[in-house]
């Protein structure tokens, strides 16, 4: 292994939990009583979308904007002093660096909540380079984030592993020709067969890797 892109979410922070109950617990702080199917409804949907429909069904005194602004304030502060890394991340990192690995996170994130987890976390450093779907301007639908992120490591798909949660990105990595390992999430469980089908190797904690 020369590099090693690393996604952020779910795989490097323990933060799908974060992000799945952001709108309940804002309904919540709204007085608001949750629906069962309050999952079913905003899954598919844009984080704009799923602001348009929490306006127009529970809280209709707020407008789409103002609700998009009450969560970015959460998820500020979610990052900047609650979200942890998953398990043995910390020496995994650790141990690649001592192999003198190249490694970089490929992620759906905002760059300014990824460096508030990361220093505060201790493991800024590690990484050579961030880089986010908003600066490739692709999502991870497309394999360009993962492509740049080789190419800055001065690495091409054989010599790189992708670390992944998600079933998408990891379809993506893979047909790009990309190695991929996958992490254990609680928040793709449901996708965990399919996963295991297409990664190289699937992990349930870094220790593993140790």
């Amino acid at each position: 292994m020369k590099a090693a892109i690393f996604d952020l979410d779910g795989t490097l922070l323990d933060s799908m939990d974060m992000w799945q109950n952001m709108t309940s617990d804002f309904l919540i702080n709204q007085n608001i009583a949750v629906p069962e199917n309050l999952d079913s409804l905003i899954n598919q949907m844009t984080y704009k979308e799923s602001a348009e429909l929490i306006s127009e069904k529970f809280l209709p005194y707020m407008t789409p904007d103002e609700i998009m602004a009450c969560w970015d304030e959460y998820v500020v502060d979610m990052y900047k002093t609650k979200v942890q890394l998953k398990p043995y991340v910390k020496e995994y990192l650790e141990h690649l660096r001592k192999k003198d690995v190249k490694m970089c996170i490929a992620t759906l994130s905002e760059r300014t909540n990824i460096e508030n987890a990361l220093k505060r976390l201790g493991v800024m450093d590690l990484f050579d380079f961030i880089l986010t779907v908003t600066e490739v301007g692709k999502s991870k639908k497309h394999p360009d984030i993962f492509i740049e992120c080789a190419k800055r490591c001065g690495a091409d798909e054989t010599n790189v592993v992708v670390f992944e949660d998600s079933l998408t990105p990891i379809k993506t990595a893979k047909s790009a020709g990309f190695k991929v390992y996958a992490i254990y999430d609680k928040a793709a469980d449901k996708y965990k067969d399919e996963i295991k089908s297409l990664c190289d190797k699937y992990i349930y904690s870094f220790d593993e890797l140790l």
